[in-house]
């Protein structure tokens, strides 16, 4: 059962997408983009000095903020969780009128690490998703007790395996050294399977 609902989840994520706005010229390319929840925007400055600032300090109305600083020559990426419209802009040429937005529809497929995760009743944080060296996953509801917690890549290879002790509902698990991508997390509560899902940016 396990391997039909991994083979699920597997074309689930891979369904998901990524898209490329080239930086030259001063401008964004495409300037204007619509995506679904959970697909990945690249932004890959091929000519110049420029960034990305998505940030929420300067754009309040974005749902949340993303950006990088300001360089030639580099790649930058960011997955786009929830949904909603979101303008950006690069610094040095905002005044040429070099600017961009993101339309992004549908539901977020990553777990928020403000709002917790509601899984068959009980109250799951998984956090920070996307994760970069560490992540976290706490039960809130004392009811509920962690077993075991796996992660495997998409073709289902184990990368990590822990038994968790009785009565623990707190763990920090290392990521570092996932190279970037989804990955999926299965975890044993109560003597039940659940399947999660996080990005390593």
């Amino acid at each position: 059962m396990l391997t039909a609902v991994m083979l699920s989840l597997t074309i689930t994520l891979f369904g998901q997408t990524s898209h490329v706005v080239n930086i030259s010229n001063n401008t964004f390319s495409p300037k204007e983009l619509t995506i679904s929840a959970g697909d990945t925007v690249i932004w890959k400055n091929n000519q110049g000095t420029h960034n990305v600032n998505g940030k929420t300090g300067t754009y309040p109305s974005n749902p949340e903020s993303f950006g990088n600083n300001t360089g030639s020559g580099w790649t930058y990426m960011h997955v786009f969780n929830i949904a909603g419209n979101y303008d950006y802009r690069c610094d040095p040429h905002y005044s040429l009128g070099m600017t961009g937005k993101i339309f992004v529809d549908g539901t977020a497929t990553g777990y928020s690490p403000v709002i917790p995760a509601t899984t068959a009743g009980e109250r799951i944080l998984i956090y920070p998703n996307p994760a970069t060296d560490y992540l976290i996953i706490s039960l809130q509801s004392g009811d509920e007790e962690f077993q075991s917690i796996r992660i495997l890549d998409l073709v289902g290879k184990e990368l990590i395996s822990a038994d968790v002790p009785s009565g623990i509902s707190y763990q920090r698990l290392n990521v570092s050294q996932f190279n970037p991508g989804l990955y999926i997390m299965q975890v044993e509560i109560n003597n039940e399977s659940r399947i999660f899902k996080f990005i390593k940016k």
